[in-house]
């Protein structure tokens, strides 16, 4: 009875995690894609019922779309990509001595799509249209983010961080190698710092480090 007891309480404990995360937009979808990953690609390849599978598939994918769209409405997403902001707003301290180093040159000739459009259509017919501006935007934002250093902080700041995080992602990669995790937290790490990292990438590095700090336990 204990047993069950405790059990019990687990479930509702981490069934209330789950229900917090998933208010801390716009890197809430990570988590429960990367939860319910290893279940869905055993289901996947596990026959038969093929058709029925991806079709189901691709009704979540297209009600997760829906929900993204939702949820990042009230972000001024497009703001930073016409801005060209690696970091949020920097464009509106054009003489700020690390700007250069925040932002990346907006092309004369950018397109922008129309503002009727539902913001993730917004996203990616602007993705289409500035292929070569956007992967630098998003390769900006993805070093500052997983290396989680800033020219603006101090030297002290910066080296602590070096020393501190790139130590865990160190070891982080040498237990999943050596395979001193289980097969499940391994797969769920990965797919959890890739969609969030992706996430951030085509969004912003949050100058606080807030989208920052989940990565961490990993």
């Amino acid at each position: 009875r204990v047993v069950d007891e405790r059990k019990r309480w687990l479930y509702v404990m981490t069934g209330f995690i789950l229900l917090i995360s998933f208010f801390t937009k716009p890197t809430s979808p990570a988590l429960f894609i990367a939860l319910a990953f290893p279940f869905v690609w055993k289901w996947l390849l596990h026959p038969p019922y093929g058709i029925l599978k991806f079709g189901s598939l691709v009704i979540a994918g297209v009600f997760m779309l829906f929900l993204a769209n939702k949820m990042i409405s009230s972000h001024r997403v497009m703001l930073i990509y016409e801005n060209g902001d690696i970091i949020f707003a920097m464009h509106e301290f054009p003489t700020h001595p690390h700007h250069d180093w925040m932002t990346v040159e907006v092309p004369e000739d950018l397109h922008k799509p129309s503002v009727d459009l539902p913001l993730l259509q917004q996203m990616g017919s602007f993705v289409i249209g500035n292929p070569i501006y956007f992967a630098k935007l998003f390769f900006g934002k993805m070093v500052m983010y997983v290396s989680h250093i800033r020219t603006y902080w101090s030297w002290p700041h910066n080296i602590a961080m070096i020393v501190f995080l790139w130590s865990l992602y160190f070891f982080s990669i040498r237990a999943m190698k050596k395979k001193w995790v289980s097969q499940y937290v391994t797969s769920v790490s990965i797919v959890y710092f890739v969609t969030h990292t992706v996430v951030i990438s085509s969004t912003w590095a949050d100058w606080d480090g807030r989208f920052f700090v989940p990565i961490i336990p990993l």
